[in-house]
């Protein structure tokens, strides 16, 4: 993101590990870690 000239932080970077298995079959998340985690990095944002 150099060309970006992007600056990650810890709340700006959001690694969600075995991501497949938290959504449902409509393909709504539903792991409430994840969300939880994803909120924290739209308001870090």
């Amino acid at each position: 993101m150099k060309t970006a000239m992007a600056k990650f932080t810890d709340d700006t970077t959001l690694l969600i590990q075995g991501i497949k298995g938290k959504f449902d079959t409509n393909g709504n998340l539903t792991d409430v870690e994840t969300l939880k985690q994803l909120h924290d990095f739209i308001t870090g944002l």
